[in-house]
């Protein structure tokens, strides 16, 4: 990328760009003496910007988080400067900063496949650390944790948990936040398997008798989706996403588990 253009003119300074969490929007640190001309942030290059003038941190966030991503640099330190125009001559323009940019958003479907498939590869940033994603924003999903946008690269993606999560767009859980909450969000019904013992579980999947339907499965220390009609359970663990026979994963701490059925119109997303 090319460096960033000399400062010129006088009036204006710029400091640096804070993002206050999505329900905030990104706050500039800057100010024009000239109250006549616009105000635009460059990211990265001077065509690719944002007008700041007549704006505020929430109503700015989508057109800079846009310009990030039509810049391609995610999850990397980028340049930012601001000038300022009158009559489409740029009079002032400020020094440039450096900004840790979020990590590449969810371009894809809230799909088993779509998330299966995601390039980069989603990874697994550690049991009760995974991400959720942002409601659509730019036709896209940004991902964050308590609304504060990823930065690093190796925590783009999901825990056990959030995956679900992530899948159908459930944005929290109450304490403390384990399967029967995840089964409460969804509406996950009892189906007359509960507490299974993990050697009953496994011949169950072995023999492939779970009735047909889409479960959660869940343990003490883990959350699974189950596809009955293809016998396979999904999960996010170490690796990231992983699909698996079900009669092939089956590990609990306590060798305890618990299935419950969600509604027939949850099978969209298991495509």
């Amino acid at each position: 990328m090319a460096p960033a253009p000399q400062p010129m003119g006088k009036g204006l300074t710029f400091t640096g760009m804070t993002h206050r969490k999505l329900s905030g929007g990104f706050d500039l640190q800057f100010a024009s003496a000239d109250q006549a001309a616009k105000t635009f942030l460059c990211v990265g290059t001077e065509e690719n910007r944002v007008e700041v003038t007549g704006t505020t941190p929430l109503s700015r966030q989508g057109s800079v988080l846009k310009a990030i991503d039509d810049l391609g640099k995610w999850g990397e330190s980028i340049s930012l400067w601001m000038i300022a125009e009158k009559e489409g001559k740029v009079v002032a323009r400020t020094a440039a900063v450096n900004f840790k940019t979020h990590v590449k958003p969810f371009f894809g479907e809230l799909t088993i496949t779509g998330i299966s498939s995601d390039d980069p590869k989603m990874t697994y940033p550690g049991n009760g650390h995974g991400r959720i994603l942002s409601p659509l924003i730019n036709d896209r999903y940004y991902f964050h944790l308590g609304g504060v946008l990823e930065t690093e690269t190796a925590k783009r993606g999901f825990d056990c948990t959030t995956f679900p999560m992530a899948l159908f767009s459930v944005k929290y859980l109450p304490p403390p936040g384990y399967g029967k909450q995840l089964c409460d969000a969804l509406g996950a019904t009892k189906c007359d398997l509960e507490l299974l013992k993990q050697a009953d579980l496994k011949k169950m999947f072995q023999d492939d008798v779970i009735p047909y339907g889409y479960y959660v499965l869940f343990s003490e220390g883990h959350v699974m989706l189950y596809d009955s009609y293809k016998n396979i359970l999904y999960e996010f663990n170490y690796g990231g996403f992983k699909a698996t026979l079900a009669a092939m994963r089956l590990e609990a701490k306590h060798g305890l588990w618990w299935m419950r059925k969600l509604s027939a119109d949850k099978g969209v997303f298991f495509s």
